[in-house]
C-alpha cells in the first residue's frame, strides 16, 4: 500500500537484518533460504528520466545524422536469464559446478541440545554445487527473480546516417541523394551487459520483465533520393 503503480515484486533471498553486509540466510544444506512468495520489492520499471538527441550536419553535398536514444533509471528482470540459470545453460552455472560455498550465514544453533534456542548465525561453510543450489532456490514456482535482476538504464545508438547530394539542375531531375544507414548499431552504455533492458513482454501490469524475447535486430540499408 502507498507504493507507486510500476514497483516490482519477486520472490527473492532470506537475509539477516543484523548483518552489516545484509548476507544471505543459507539452510542446513547449505543452500540460500527463499521467501515465501512474491514479497521483495526491487523497484520501479520506469526509468527516471528518458530522452533523446540527434544531430544533423551538411558539408558541400554530404549529409551526417545520428540520433541516440537515452533511458536513465529503472529495473528489468530477464526471465529468460532464470530459466537459462535454472537448466544450467547460462554462463553464470559455470563456476561451482565442482563445489561451491554460498556466501551468507548458516544457524549454528544445536536445536538437539537447546530446542527452543535463537539462532545463532556463523560463517557459511557447507560446500554445494552449483546445480543443488539453482535446483533448491528454483521452488515449484519458478526461479526467484531477485538474481536476475538488472539495471534498466541504457544510452543506445539508435540510428547514423551518412550521405550524399548531387545538385544536377537539369529539365528533367533537379539532385539525386544517396544514403547508407544503420539502425540499433550498439549500446554506449548498457550496465545490464547479457540482455537489452528495453525489451520487455506483454503490457497492462506485465512490466519491467523480458522473458525469451528476439534481440533487436541490427540493420543496415541504402536510400536513394531523386527530386525532380
Amino acid at each position: 500500500m502507498g507504493e507507486a503503480y510500476d514497483q516490482i515484486f519477486t520472490k527473492g533471498f532470506l537475509r539477516e537484518n543484523d548483518d552489516p553486509n545484509g548476507r544471505i540466510l543459507v539452510n542446513s544444506l547449505g543452500n540460500s533460504k527463499m521467501t515465501p512468495g512474491q514479497t521483495k520489492r526491487m523497484g520501479s520499471a520506469s526509468p527516471d528520466w528518458a530522452g533523446g538527441l540527434s544531430n544533423n550536419l551538411y558539408w558541400r553535398g554530404f549529409s551526417l545524422s545520428a540520433l541516440i536514444d537515452m533511458h536513465m533509471g529503472g529495473k528489468v528482470l530477464s526471465m529468460t536469464e532464470a530459466e537459462l540459470a535454472t537448466n544450467g545453460l547460462s554462463e553464470q552455472t559455470l563456476e561451482g559446478r565442482d563445489g561451491m560455498v554460498v556466501d551468507g550465514l548458516k544457524d549454528d544453533q544445536d536445536y538437539d541440545a537447546n530446542p527452543e534456542g535463537d539462532p545463532i548465525w556463523v560463517e557459511n561453510d557447507i560446500e554445494v554445487t552449483e546445480e543443488d543450489y539453482r535446483l533448491s532456490i528454483c521452488g515449484c514456482c519458478g526461479p526467484p527473480g531477485e538474481p536476475y535482476f538488472y539495471d534498466a538504464s541504457y544510452i543506445r545508438l539508435r540510428e547514423v546516417l551518412v550521405g550524399y547530394t548531387w545538385n544536377l539542375k537539369t529539365p528533367l531531375i533537379q539532385s539525386i541523394g544517396l544514403s547508407i544507414y544503420g539502425r540499433n548499431l550498439d549500446f554506449l552504455h548498457n550496465p545490464a551487459g547479457i540482455i537489452d533492458p528495453g525489451m520487455s513482454m506483454g503490457a497492462g501490469n506485465i512490466q519491467g520483465v523480458e522473458g525469451f524475447s528476439i534481440p533487436t535486430s541490427r540493420t543496415y540499408g541504402v536510400n536513394a533520393r531523386f527530386r525532380f
